[in-house]
């Protein structure tokens, strides 16, 4: 019987993102991201702001 064996890593990336710059840089994301989720095998891609400090961006990927 063969053997499966499946693995998955989790990437995360903190970003600091230049005072005013965040709105620009989410919307030049907007579409990497929706073609990073598309990709097989790709289990969860999601990006979160720092509600307290908006220039802060975190990239989970797995």
């Amino acid at each position: 019987m063969p053997l499966f064996i499946a693995l998955s890593s989790l990437i995360t990336s903190e970003l600091s993102i230049i005072d005013g710059k965040c709105q620009e840089f989410l919307t030049l994301v907007q579409d990497g991201l929706e073609v990073s989720r598309s990709f097989a095998g790709n289990e969860r891609f999601d990006i979160f702001l720092d509600q307290e400090n908006p220039g802060k961006v975190l990239f989970i990927k797995q």
